[in-house]
């Protein structure tokens, strides 16, 4: 069973960034199956480079979204995106220094992405929706 499993409540309606959610659902529950079955460190630093990689392709690709539509809360969620990047760099370091990965970890990663999705990503894509983006 998966650590984060996708449901209709995560949805934001908009086909582009449900799709994107969903990758980084299934990055996260790559990167916890690694944990769970003691992968080597390499394997680790491999699959967090690809959830910060794709993170920042994913948050690149909201914040087009808000220029090209003009959201006016664009300032505040930009803010919370690079909060998380910092986040993520510092779950990099940590592997990096051969330091554990914790269910701690895990469990902020999941409480993040549900609370950003469910709060803020909701505000922008109601937004965005009445702007016509599907």
């Amino acid at each position: 069973m998966s650590f984060m499993q996708w449901t209709e409540d995560l949805s934001v309606r908009i086909e582009s960034v449900d799709a994107q959610h969903k990758k980084l659902l299934t990055i996260i529950n790559n990167l916890y199956d690694s944990m769970q079955v003691g992968k080597a460190n390499d394997v680790m630093r491999r699959i967090l480079m690809d959830l910060a990689t794709y993170t920042r392709e994913h948050f690149s690709h909201e914040e087009r979204l808000f220029s090209q539509h003009g959201y006016p809360g664009a300032a505040g969620h930009q803010k919370s995106h690079a909060i998380l990047i910092g986040q993520l760099k510092d779950l990099q370091d940590q592997v990096e220094r051969r330091q554990p990965v914790s269910i701690k970890t895990f469990s902020f990663l999941k409480k993040w992405l549900t609370e950003h999705i469910m709060k803020e990503d909701r505000q922008y894509a109601e937004f965005l929706r009445a702007k016509g983006v599907r």
